[in-house]
């Protein structure tokens, strides 16, 4: 289960070594709505990129996703 990994300790460690070593660390990770890896990722990092396709993604799609962060 990916949502137990990225909860890990272990996962925290990595991301705390990872920062030591390198200005910027940039993690890619499945759509909002499709999975919770996101939201549980969105909460050990600086800063969060939200991409939306333009006249494709809902506006209640990113209201949606938003909240989730």
């Amino acid at each position: 289960n990916s949502a137990d990994v990225i909860q890990s300790e272990k996962f925290k460690r990595l991301l705390d070594e990872l920062s030591e070593r390198f200005d910027r660390v940039i993690l890619d990770s499945p759509p909002l709505i499709a999975v919770t890896d996101s939201a549980i990722i969105s909460q050990f990092v600086d800063g969060v990129v939200f991409v939306i396709r333009a006249f494709k993604t809902s506006p209640a799609a990113c209201r949606s996703g938003l909240r989730a962060l």
